[in-house]
């Protein structure tokens, strides 16, 4: 399987080289700017949630790898993990709807589990950017494993809900990420393999679960990056893949989340930008107006917004308007 993450981080580090100083202090300073006293950082609502503390540690691996806020986050992620309302799921969702968590179960060895597979990701995710700081974390996830492991379909893949039946794009992918996590390999991928390309389409796009008439940019993007980890697809296989992500792109230059969509939004524009350019297709699409997109996306103060419209930035989109702009830099000096 393909270290996805490791590659991620990678390319985006890559592409946020040489930005200007008084730019990058700005993200640093939005995001340090919500760190609670706990060390971990919030959402839009709510107190410290690990959804959140997930993206800003991303951030800050980014741009600021020796910063102290770094540090601070652990003690959070090994003994404060309470009760706190999180906006997650978007990816899955094509939206944003809130979620209440209930409070997760203490394991033996006196750490919080995780209370779904989306917080396993976001404290496992964590801990590897903690331990590639340098940064103690735990040695023993049993419980976080068993918990990923009952999202298992019975179709193949990993499904939305434990126990479940019917395969899912986003949770497929985002399980994948957890072993990468883990640095295991995912348990009976080929049947996952065999699922996730069922979700596809005859234009080359995929829907989020079985049955649904409308393929979805996220989905899409969480399909062709899973099946790109297990080498299961090539970029020659993707030609109309990449041309229904580019007629997901509007006026204004962002990409919407399906066909059906008004308007278009930063996740969408990220997922969409990243799997064009991991499978050499960027160039298809209106690089110029993406950019104007992601402009006006950018809060005066630091930060990034999920749309222009949206009068308040937070950290996970803030983290998608820095991926777009590495993606954008590196397309530029591709160029040149």
């Amino acid at each position: 399987m393909i270290r996805y993450l490791d590659m991620l981080d990678a390319l985006l580090s890559s592409g946020l080289e040489g930005l200007s100083r008084t730019f990058v202090d700005s993200q640093i300073s939005f995001v340090t700017a919500q760190q609670q006293l706990d060390g971990g950082f919030p959402g839009r609502l709510g107190a410290s949630d690990l959804y959140y503390t997930d993206f800003a540690l991303r951030i800050l691996t980014l741009l600021a790898p020796q910063h102290t806020a770094i540090a601070r986050t652990g003690e959070f992620l090994r003994t404060h993990l309470d009760d706190r309302l999180s906006w997650h799921g978007r990816l899955a969702h094509g939206g944003g709807t809130p979620t209440h968590l209930s409070s997760p179960e203490k394991a033996a060895d006196g750490l919080a589990s995780p209370a779904d597979l989306i917080e396993s990701f976001s404290l496992l995710n964590s801990f590897r950017l903690l331990k590639n700081r340098g940064q103690p974390t735990p040695d023993d996830t049993t419980a976080i494993l068993a918990l990923i492991q009952s999202y298992q379909a019975t179709t193949g893949g990993l499904s939305r809900m434990p126990s479940g039946h019917e395969v899912s794009a986003y949770y497929t992918f985002l399980g994948a990420l957890c072993y990468d996590c883990l640095e295991q390999e995912m348990p009976d991928a080929a049947n996952a393999v065999v699922a996730i390309k069922s979700l596809e389409n005859a234009a080359g796009a995929f829907a989020e679960l079985p049955g649904q008439p409308d393929p979805q940019t996220n989905a899409t993007a969480a399909a062709v990056a899973f099946l790109g980890m297990q080498q299961a697809v090539t970029n020659a296989d993707l030609g109309p893949t990449a041309a229904f992500l580019c007629r997901m792109q509007l006026a204004d230059g962002g990409l919407k989340a399906h066909a059906n969509a008004e308007t278009s939004d930063l996740l969408s524009t990220f997922t969409g930008m990243l799997t064009l350019a991991m499978t050499e297709n960027l160039g298809r699409l209106d690089v110029p107006s993406a950019a104007r997109f992601v402009r006006s996306t950018a809060a005066p103060g630091g930060g990034f917004r999920s749309s222009p419209d949206d009068p308040e930035a937070d950290i996970e989109y803030t983290f998608y308007g820095l991926g777009c702009l590495a993606l954008l830099r590196l397309f530029a000096q591709a160029q040149q």
